[in-house]
């Protein structure tokens, strides 16, 4: 070996030892080990006997190298074996710790590694539209034993269950015609149908207590009539349905399959004689139990679900990750909020949007959870919260000589 290569590698070990850096050459601190091993008479070289006198000679704990520590490496017995990018070289544990320093800078490799196992990750899953589950639920109770709310307007085919008790015993189950009338027996027909049920009892037992003074009366609907309705726009099956009179516009859409994938759930348009008599939000419905949001079907009514407008998706650590439909003035907060807020690990920082602009752009946005309020979504917006990352952990790590590290 000429004596260029002798003084470099010298020098590498010298450096190697006494401060744990890279090596020249390209050479790592296994390769000049083992040349030293396989070589000792490179330890005779002038310039590293000079150059371990001359650190003997600085009081420096970080540079002071014997010549037997240096000895100690070469003959220790080799014990463990250590992967190299050319070869695996065998090296004792000596020869491990003494290239172990505390302060030393591990790899670019070692690093990335490191670094890449810390990322914080998105965890993409299939997302669902807020709201589907909503139309699957189908009430299979009889309605007849459903209390009948005193605003309920009879129709034609409504059946009326007459209870009579007193000094008077009786019952009786009366359809109403096709001209809105029951007939009583013994008291001859009475028109109903129209008005509301509150206003059909009172009628009823005014008319009999008349004829029966203090005879209790009990009205009741036994059945409901069955009525015609039409579902048009942006649902699975419109069309023409038959459904009970005592049914709501969600019972209707339910008939129908649901809203379809284009169908708005915020803006369902209800009309009546061609005109329209109600726009319902079903997202106040599901989280805020709204119930003016709801309707009672009449005979010829006429339900519009609307094109969506906006759906943005929502994941990462909410509690109800999902598709949504924000309104014009909703923010990512309102959507945060019909989501259930966020989890107890979700990070209040950097949530990210990503967004496709003018259809040639995708533009990341990233916000945090201070700026939720003033940020208004854009249709296609995919929004992802993160998780509170090891560096957000409050603690102090004590290790060493202490009986709990």
């Amino acid at each position: 070996m000429s004596r260029l290569i002798r003084l470099l590698t010298g020098v590498a070990l010298y450096a190697t030892i006494s401060f744990g850096q890279g090596l020249p050459g390209g050479l790592s601190a296994e390769q000049a080990a083992q040349i030293v091993q396989s070589n000792p008479a490179l330890l005779s070289d002038p310039k590293v006997q000079d150059m371990i006198k001359e650190s003997k000679k600085g009081n420096d704990v970080k540079t002071i190298v014997t010549e037997k520590a240096v000895e100690n490496i070469i003959d220790t017995k080799e014990s463990d074996t250590l992967e190299n990018e050319s070869k695996k070289v065998k090296l004792t544990k000596s020869v491990v710790n003494a290239f172990k320093k505390p302060l030393a800078m591990p790899s670019l490799t070692t690093l990335y590694k490191e670094l890449a196992q810390k990322q914080v990750k998105e965890h993409i899953v299939t997302l669902k539209r807020y709201g589907n589950d909503f139309f699957i639920n189908r009430n299979k109770i009889n309605l007849s034993s459903l209390p009948v709310p005193n605003d309920y307007e009879l129709v034609p085919e409504d059946t009326l269950s007459i209870i009579l008790y007193g000094p008077r015993n009786d019952r009786w189950n009366l359809s109403i015609d096709n001209e809105g009338r029951i007939v009583i027996p013994g008291f001859g027909p009475l028109t109903v149908a129209g008005l509301t049920f509150k206003e059909a009892k009172s009628l009823i037992t005014d008319t009999i207590t008349k004829a029966y003074p203090n005879t209790g009366v009990i009205v009741n609907i036994k059945s409901f009539a069955t009525i015609q309705i039409v579902l048009s726009g942006e649902v699975s099956a419109p069309g023409i349905y038959n459904i009970r009179s005592y049914s709501t516009v969600k019972d209707a859409l339910i008939a129908a399959h649901g809203i379809g994938k284009n169908g708005s759930m915020r803006d369902v348009i209800v009309k009546r004689n061609n005109q329209i008599i109600k726009h319902i939000d079903f997202y106040r419905l599901m989280r805020y139990v709204d119930k003016s949001q709801e309707l009672l079907l009449k005979a010829g009514d006429v339900i519009v679900v609307k094109p969506v407008k906006k759906l943005v998706s929502l994941g990462g650590y909410v509690k109800h990750p999902a598709i949504f439909e924000p309104k014009k003035d909703e923010t990512l907060g309102d959507i945060i909020e019909f989501a259930g807020g966020l989890r107890s690990d979700a990070s209040r920082y950097g949530i990210k949007i990503k967004r496709h602009e003018q259809f040639k752009d995708v533009k990341i946005i990233s916000i945090d959870l201070d700026k939720v309020n003033s940020t208004k979504l854009m249709d296609g917006d995919k929004i992802y919260v993160f998780n509170l990352d090891e560096t957000n952990i409050q603690k102090v790590t004590l290790y060493g000589n202490v009986v709990k590290p």
